[in-house]
């Protein structure tokens, strides 16, 4: 009667098969389906009518089994060869077992031997569930994995998102400090273009100017981090010029008195006192203070004495 029982269920493994393993041709799976239904219903008719009992039935259905089996087997080799499909490959060894045990089964019965004493095709059936639990283990550890790469996927692109919105507004900061740093040129430009309209052949202004422009240039090369600037601005009235300047610098600045040390050698500062003696000459007057990473520069000559 166990081939009987498994014939009821034969239909719906079929089934099964076809929807995991999704073979490419599944019309001949549709006929396997097809034929286990019609035979299984004939053989309740029959036992119902009283005219065949279902145990006569048993050879039947383990001819028919087998052969499925058989044919079975053949189309997972073929799909696993042809297509590489994954899933065909693993149900070749659980189709197998239930092909070895039925056959051996049907041949002990029909010729009567008594070599084997012991339900091979339950053992068989036992066996084809343990590796389809094998398998669906498999597949649920598969599964897992690949929702873990996923995951994994999905937290890489929102790392790429944070990175792709960082440099966007990297970039952005740029543009806009490359802005600023086009308006203060222009401003740059605007105030020597109008002290040196102002200063016309006047040298010591335009001696003051490059010794000015020269060690705030150089205070900002000796800075290794931060923000790096120079910003200057005039004013004039009447016939006094006012000149200020600030610029970044290290931060480092040692002062004795009124004067500060020179950062390039030892002494006091060679162009801070050429410039406080340019003002001198020009009957002004300078001033020089550090405070934090800023120094700051003033000066105010009379241009027309």
């Amino acid at each position: 009667m166990a081939f009987v029982g498994l014939a009821s269920s034969a239909a719906p493994l079929v089934h099964f098969i076809v929807n995991v393993v999704d073979f490419t041709d599944k019309r001949p799976f549709w006929l396997m389906e097809g034929f286990f239904l019609i035979s299984l219903f004939f053989a309740l008719v029959l036992q119902v009518f009283g005219i065949l009992p279902l145990h006569k039935t048993s050879g039947y259905f383990r001819f028919t089994l087998c052969a499925s089996f058989l044919v079975i087997n053949i189309l997972l080799i073929r799909e696993s060869r042809n297509e590489d499909n994954i899933h065909a490959k693993h149900f070749i060894i659980p189709m197998l077992i239930l092909l070895i045990s039925g056959t051996i089964a049907t041949l002990h019965e029909f010729y009567g031997t008594t070599i084997i004493n012991f339900p091979i095709f339950q053992i068989g059936v036992a066996l084809f569930m343990l590796a389809m639990g094998i398998i669906a283990g498999m597949s649920v550890k598969n599964s897992i994995d690949l929702k873990k790469q996923e995951r994994e996927i999905l937290h890489q692109k929102n790392i790429l998102d944070i990175q792709t919105r960082e440099q966007r507004e990297n970039s952005l900061l740029i543009a806009k400090n490359e802005q600023e740093l086009s308006r203060q040129r222009h401003d740059l430009r605007h105030h020597l273009a109008a002290i040196q309209e102002l200063a016309g052949d006047n040298e010591n202004l335009q001696a003051y100017l490059s010794n000015l422009l020269e060690n705030a240039s150089e205070a900002c090369g000796r800075m290794k981090e931060g923000e790096k600037f120079i910003k200057l601005n005039s004013r004039l009235q009447n016939n006094l010029l006012v000149i200020t300047m600030d610029n970044s610098f290290n931060g480092v600045a040692v002062k004795e008195g009124d004067k500060f040390r020179s950062a390039k050698r030892d002494g006091f500062g060679i162009g801070i006192s050429s410039i406080e003696a340019i003002a001198g000459e020009a009957h002004g007057g300078s001033s020089f203070k550090a405070k934090g990473n800023v120094f700051s520069s003033s000066v105010y000559l009379y241009l027309y004495m």
